[in-house]
């Protein structure tokens, strides 16, 4: 499944798994975001796209600087404080001769509630 997608997984995720509570959905249009807290009390960014959800690392990997205010434009997300550009579905930096990797989370929505699964242990 990818890291941005809706609807129930077909099969429990691997690892740990966390609900978050939207109550009135502070994502619920497109461009819509949040930042929330991991199983490990790390920052994930929540945005909506047209697409569905998408949840990555809400700190970049360059500086470790918040992504609050990242830009994310189809499946491109680009850090606000150095124009680094990630993609979202991978975590690969998009600038060439970069190595560095956003962390992306799984993302799905069912019943009113956003449901993010850590990413598989390397």
């Amino acid at each position: 499944m990818s890291a941005a997608a809706t609807g129930t997984p077909a099969e429990p995720p691997a690892g740990p798994v966390w609900v978050v509570d939207l109550g009135p959905d502070p994502t619920g249009r497109v461009g819509g975001r949040a930042i929330v807290r991991g199983p490990h009390g790390e920052r994930v960014l929540v945005v909506r796209t047209r697409r569905g959800v998408v949840a990555v690392a809400g700190e970049c990997p360059h500086r470790s600087l918040p992504l609050d205010e990242a830009r994310v434009t189809g499946r491109t997300l680009v850090c606000p404080s150095h124009r680094w550009r990630f993609d979202v579905r991978s975590g690969a930096c998009r600038d060439r001769g970069r190595a560095a990797r956003l962390t992306v989370y799984r993302a799905w929505r069912a019943g009113g509630h956003l449901f993010l699964a850590a990413p598989p242990p390397h």
